[in-house]
């Protein structure tokens, strides 16, 4: 008969087997996830960067778009999918600027930059406020400095653009109160509980309030783009500049209207591989001169977000380089002090230049150079767009859950995009089984043994 101390003893017991199988792993998961992002948000090595080097050339006819950056850090995708967009038009001035010139860092990417100006000297240079601001989801968003300037230089003909969080310092400056505010759908709760002065609209890719606009999560920063310059220049030039670019989402020009769907399967498998993959690959990426923006980004700000891997610039020696549109960065190691890489990739074709990257290769790591996008090649009427390339790679060389959890970070649409089926691996579960299911094997033979000797001493009693 099942008494009322039989089942207590029991209930403990299982509590106590489940306990001992679980703790274990919960404890091997934090020290992974800890582990995981720090790897992820690492700060550069310290690099010192030239501010002399040349400045982008002004042209005084054309309207001036300021690109915020943070000497603390500024999310990659939020800065340079922007610059590229607006560049790409060829119908603005487009600098980047934070407080001071100086070697600066972006998250998440494992490459960096150096501003093209400085505040002050900016104003200098204009003398006046710029045409468009843009404002990326930057380290200490509530930063006065930068608050106190966007306040300052936001004129009544300047339009003021935020970019995925970047509508948090947006907020700060109380130029959007009673506007209508969009951003990253996991940054939405916090502006709602800061910011109740603010109209908070989900599932659009911006919003307009006249003299701002506000983007959704990172990538939805392309359209806001787009839409300023249709605003400024014209659906024309809105629309080449995103052939030019290759970016088959122009139809966000003509409503903003996106159904974000936020699904718990990708969350999981990021959750899972955060705490359980005990060691991400490293892949190289190669910085050189012309270097495309978004190429680049989508390289550097895809694969790191599903936590299977993180990425590294490297080229042959460590300092600045010169992006397709001018911007300089900064690579976080070179041959002599790079690691050892799982992969090797080259944000462009086949006509990038490779060769000092080959040559290392050849006498430092046996690696084949993998060319990630085609956008030269004669062969392909319409050459993919950048994020469709990561994407697509996530899925059949990971798995679609991957994927998927990639693009829901970065709030990329997939719709039109055909991802391989691939399961997510469940051998990722076998370290932390392991662990539990030796925790728990321990205890049980400790109990084994515990007793056996209560047999062996009652017997000789």
């Amino acid at each position: 008969m099942l008494t009322a101390k039989r089942l207590g003893i029991f209930i403990a017991r299982t509590v106590g087997y489940v306990a001992t199988f679980a703790v274990p792993v919960l404890i091997l998961s934090y020290l992974v996830m800890m582990k995981s992002n720090a790897t992820l948000i690492a700060p550069p090595p310290p690099f010192d960067a030239n501010a002399d080097l040349p400045r982008p050339i002004h042209d005084p006819g054309k309207p001036t778009v300021a690109i915020l950056a943070s000497n603390e850090g500024t999310e990659i995708t939020d800065l340079l999918a922007p610059f590229e967009v607006f560049a790409a038009s060829e119908a603005f001035n487009v600098y980047t600027v934070a407080p001071q010139r100086i070697f600066t860092p972006f998250l998440w990417g494992g490459v960096d930059m150096l501003p093209d100006y400085s505040f002050a000297e900016l104003d200098e240079l204009l003398g006046g406020n710029p045409d468009v601001i843009v404002i990326p989801f930057i380290q200490n968003p509530e930063n006065p400095e930068i608050v106190e300037w966007i306040r300052d230089r936001a004129g009544e003909k300047t339009l003021v653009v935020s970019i995925c969080g970047g509508a948090h310092t947006l907020a700060e400056t109380g130029l959007v109160d009673g506007g209508k505010v969009t951003s990253h759908h996991n940054y939405l709760p916090l502006l709602e509980s800061r910011y109740p002065q603010l109209e908070l609209v989900r599932n659009v890719r911006y919003t307009d309030n006249g003299r701002t606009i506000t983007s959704a999560g990172i990538t939805a920063g392309i359209d806001a783009s787009l839409y300023a310059i249709q605003k400024l220049m014209g659906i024309e030039t809105a629309v080449a500049t995103a052939h030019k670019l290759h970016y088959p989402h122009v139809h966000f020009l003509e409503s903003s209207d996106y159904d974000l769907a936020v699904s718990r399967g990708p969350q999981l498998a990021r959750d899972l591989n955060a705490s359980l993959i005990l060691k991400q690959e490293t892949f190289g990426v190669y910085l050189f001169d012309e270097v495309g923006e978004i190429d680049l980004t989508a390289l550097l700000d895809s694969y790191g977000r599903t936590y299977t891997a993180h990425t590294v610039t490297v080229a042959p020696e460590r300092k600045a380089i010169r992006s397709r549109h001018g911007l300089y960065l900064v690579p976080r190691v070179d041959f002599a002090s790079a690691p050892r890489f799982d992969r090797i990739l080259v944000p462009g074709d086949a006509s990038a230049p490779v060769d000092a990257l080959m040559a290392w290769l050849q006498r430092e790591q046996r690696l084949t150079i993998e060319f990630f996008y085609p956008q030269m090649a004669t062969d392909i009427d319409t050459p993919p767009f950048a994020f469709d390339v990561t994407l697509t790679d996530l899925a059949r060389r990971s798995s679609t859950l991957d994927a998927q959890s990639a693009a829901l970070s970065l709030e990329y649409p997939t719709e039109h995009l055909t991802l391989a089926v691939r399961q997510w691996p469940l051998l990722r579960l076998l370290p932390a089984l392991l662990i539990g299911a030796l925790s728990l094997g321990s205890l049980l033979w400790l109990e084994y043994r515990w007793r056996a000797r209560r047999v062996l001493a009652t017997a000789a009693q």
